[in-house]
């Protein structure tokens, strides 16, 4: 942080390079601790060499700042989430202007602000109609990953964001449903509907609470996402056991081991 304050108002041009590098690599090191404030700041203060880097690496600082404000919000409350939704927002909007993996990211920040600003209909609806476009993306990261082993493009897949707010928000209608003493719509939210049978004559279920969390844990284990994704996992297990439906999800051990490192 003292490497910042020397540089208040952003790097001499000859120094951009160093200055960005050394000023990104901090804020995930910060992220990956969590300590996001921190974080936060350090994607600030890299932000202010915007006149020494490409447009490019500009677009990536902005939607990996923005995915952070939008994960720090949800533990915030009243003014302080109001203003930070506000700022992500408007992040979020600008990184539309242009069709690449960030705009994929920038769909997926907006309908998660939705959802933090209580508005679950239009989130799931922004995810739904744009399901399409994300799932490309994500493809071509998952192609482009075979390509490079050695860099985790999965981390920035706006799919990871969407199927973390679409399973908070079956959870938190879930509790709702359950408190109201409706068991049968809360297990239809946590494990999903039933859409019909295999050849094996076992049901065939759409995506639940369950599944899209347990997805985030295991398929994108690098995003902020994943953690919170996998306690949320293990409550709804329990919930399960306790509405007396075995469910579970089996995490393999070698795929276990990958997500430790």
């Amino acid at each position: 942080q003292d490497f910042f304050k020397k540089y208040p108002s952003g790097p001499p041009p000859a120094f951009g390079d160093f200055y960005v590098s050394s000023g990104y690599h901090y804020a995930q090191m910060m992220r990956l601790t969590g300590q996001d404030e921190a974080a936060l700041g350090a994607f600030r203060a890299t932000l202010k060499a915007t006149n020494t880097m490409e447009r490019a690496q500009q677009r990536q600082l902005e939607a990996e700042m923005a995915e952070l404000m939008v994960k720090m919000s949800g533990k915030l409350t009243g003014d302080p989430q109001k203003k930070l939704l506000e700022e992500a927002k408007k992040i979020s909007e600008e990184l539309m202007w242009v069709q690449d993996v960030w705009f994929g990211k920038a769909i997926a920040l907006l309908a998660h602000i939705q959802m933090l600003q209580g508005d679950m209909d239009g989130a799931q609806k922004s995810v739904d109609s744009n399901w399409d476009v994300l799932t490309q993306i994500d493809n071509m990261l998952r192609e482009d990953a075979k390509e490079n082993p050695d860099v985790d493009l999965l981390k920035i897949s706006p799919l990871a964001n969407c199927h973390f707010m679409l399973g908070v928000i079956m959870q938190g209608e879930a509790e709702k449903a359950l408190a109201a003493g409706e068991k049968d719509k809360a297990k239809d939210l946590l494990v999903g509907k039933v859409t019909g049978t295999t050849p094996e004559k076992k049901q065939k279920r759409s995506a639940g609470a369950l599944l899209h969390l347990a997805t985030v844990f295991v398929d994108y284990p690098a995003t902020g996402w994943a953690p919170e994704a996998g306690a949320r996992k293990q409550k709804i297990e329990e919930m399960l056991k306790g509405m007396g439906v075995d469910v579970k999800v089996n995490i393999p051990a070698e795929k276990l081991r990958e997500i430790e490192k």
